[in-house]
């Protein structure tokens, strides 16, 4: 039985992958503890919003209250239901289990969607339905391409043998690991598109023209973002902070645990970087962050990622992407880069994004 409750301000997060592939074989070698029955599920309100940008190539952004969606024309409640146009049910050779309820999409852009589906189902495993909410619909602004996230985050227990941590996991993660629905009859993914942004490319033959953004493109780069690449720490002024807040403490997100400095030490680490401190919030701004984990590692010469992290905060793109100077437009792992750029295809997650699932 997994208890839910209201949270206000919420981080997203979640990294759909086996146990072994972040938990275990990562810098903190933590194991889930075995029967967290009353593990606590809490509605998840962030979201990765694409925007088109003067340069005219479009960027993520964090966006954290129900006021920053209505600014962006985003008026529709991430809660709220709508009767839906259909469902599918995406069966994926040995690995996992995709449901989409599709609402009001058009036939072209659902198959483009479709074919971002297929794509994850082949990559990541569980023995429980991955469920996703897919939403076609006026935003009141042209500017805008799409938003997704996590609908909840579960509240689990890791260990290391010696020490306990409370960690936050993404719904569809948790679901992988508890092997059961942690909140039955939810989605996993809300996942919003504009039917009012004209330049799409539908088509899934990787090749858009000249002004066209390819629909499969986004919305891999938005489902990897409501799967689980994404941070919970932030910038205010000089300071550095991390974490969703419950009650009277403070946890992190799976992801966090394993970001490091260019010296290895973990951004978590309070020794070093204390929570809301403005040491921490140097360390995120001097390009000198990175995904250290042993399967994303392997693709780049056993060495830790490169996370995205300027020296000027950008809310939504910093730590939660990989830096485009190390990986650009035409690289293989180009598709978590903090933008996207007109013309461009990406099918294909890459073999280090895969490798952090």
């Amino acid at each position: 039985m997994f208890v839910s409750i209201k949270l206000q301000r919420s981080f997203l997060l979640a990294l759909l992958i086996a146990i072994s592939c972040v938990v275990a074989a990562n810098a903190r070698s933590m194991t889930m503890i075995k029967g967290q029955a009353n593990a606590k599920a809490i509605p998840a309100q962030q979201d990765h919003v694409l925007i088109l940008g003067p340069d005219g190539n479009a960027g993520c952004r964090v966006i954290r209250s129900e006021k920053q969606f209505q600014d962006l024309g985003i008026a529709l409640s991430r809660a709220e239901k709508k009767a839906s146009s259909k469902v599918e049910v995406v069966y994926s050779v040995a690995q996992s289990t995709f449901e989409v309820t599709y609402t009001d999409f058009p036939p072209a852009a659902q198959a483009a969607f479709q074919r971002a589906v297929d794509i994850w189902a082949a990559r990541v495993s569980s023995s429980q339905t991955i469920k996703i909410d897919a939403r076609w619909e006026s935003f009141g602004n042209e500017d805008v391409l799409g938003s997704a996230g996590t609908t909840f985050i579960i509240q689990l227990k890791l260990s290391d043998g010696q020490t306990e941590q409370t960690v936050w996991f993404p719904s569809a993660l948790a679901d992988a690991l508890v092997t059961e629905d942690t909140v039955p009859g939810e989605a996993d993914i809300v996942a919003m598109f504009n039917s009012d942004f004209s330049n799409w490319h539908f088509e899934t033959d990787q090749n858009p023209g000249p002004g066209k953004f390819d629909f499969t493109t986004v919305v891999l780069h938005e489902i990897t973002h409501g799967l689980g690449f994404s941070s919970t720490f932030d910038h205010n002024g000089a300071q550095g902070s991390w974490g969703i807040e419950d009650e009277d403490d403070t946890f992190p997100m799976v992801f966090d645990l394993y970001l490091t400095n260019g010296q290895g030490v973990e951004l978590l680490d309070e020794t070093a970087f204390g929570n809301g401190s403005a040491e921490l919030g140097a360390a995120l701004t001097n390009h000198d962050v990175f995904f250290f984990g042993f399967l994303a590692g392997e693709t780049v010469g056993w060495a830790p990622v490169p996370a995205y992290a300027p020296s000027e905060w950008e809310p939504g793109s910093s730590i939660a992407h990989v830096n485009k100077t190390n990986f650009p437009e035409w690289h293989p792992d180009a598709l978590m880069a903090p933008s996207l750029s007109p013309g461009f295809a990406i099918h294909d997650p890459g073999p280090i994004v895969t490798g952090i699932f």
